[in-house]
């Protein structure tokens, strides 16, 4: 890969034709594009902090489109995040006329894609979301969904739970044409009388079923996919006192 190397102020910048790592001696807000100004990261790190911004190739379906980035950042505060933002001016794929993007983010547990809360300017086309997690983004489409609820799968996906579970997490995605799992909704979280656990350790269990699903008000046949991580540890409590945390 081609590496090109830049010293501007206080920090230098290793800029790749994937990715810019950049290393500051001192706390400073920084920013940087890629090289076709499409995606822009910016915020304020730390005295040691790196923070990392690769193009990797699309994740491929119907959903997400164009590149997946993967972000990593050697420290992560939640109170200051990061805004990742792109010029859809400029966006290397098209944009289906009349649909509203935004922007994704892998979940590593539920091994699902989830829609990140963001703005688009309607003047200067910027679309931006604050990122206070390092993982994988990538642009999709928003959309309405309301997909049915299959008990008798869910009850075969709450019995699968193996000895030692404290704590479950339960997620629901749907899937198009074999693309990437989207998750909806909220995940339903539980454990043993109610109160949830993380464990010492994790295993997961899926359940799939095909049907069709309401998008933006139109019939579609998708996977509908539920993906259950399970929290064990070497105390745990009968599968019948596992149960959902319910709201106050």
């Amino acid at each position: 890969m081609h590496v090109r190397f830049f010293f501007a102020g206080a920090f230098l910048m290793i800029a790749g034709l994937s990715g810019y790592l950049l290393i500051h001696p001192q706390p400073e807000f920084f920013a940087f594009a890629d090289e076709r100004r499409f995606a822009t990261l910016e915020g304020s790190r730390g005295v040691t902090q790196t923070v990392l911004l690769e193009e990797q190739e699309p994740a491929g379906g119907s959903i997400l489109l164009g590149p997946v980035y993967a972000f990593t950042s050697s420290e992560i505060n939640a109170r200051h995040p990061f805004v990742l933002s792109f010029d859809l001016g400029v966006a290397p794929f098209t944009i289906p006329e009349g649909k509203n993007l935004t922007l994704f983010h892998y979940l590593d547990g539920a091994m699902m894609w989830e829609a990140v809360a963001s703005s688009e300017d309607p003047f200067t086309k910027i679309l931006s979301a604050e990122i206070t997690e390092s993982g994988y983004y990538s642009l999709g489409l928003l959309l309405d969904i309301f997909a049915p609820t299959y008990i008798d799968t869910l009850n075969s996906l709450r019995a699968l739970s193996p000895e030692g579970t404290v704590g479950y997490r339960v997620s629901q995605g749907y899937s198009l044409d074999g693309g990437p799992m989207i998750t909806f909704g909220d995940p339903m979280i539980g454990g043993c009388d109610g109160t949830f656990d993380v464990g010492s350790r994790l295993e997961r269990s899926m359940r799939s079923i095909e049907t069709e699903i309401l998008l933006n008000d139109l019939w579609q046949s998708a996977e509908l996919s539920y993906v259950a991580e399970w929290f064990l540890d070497d105390k745990s409590c009968p599968t019948e006192s596992l149960a959902e945390i319910k709201s106050p």
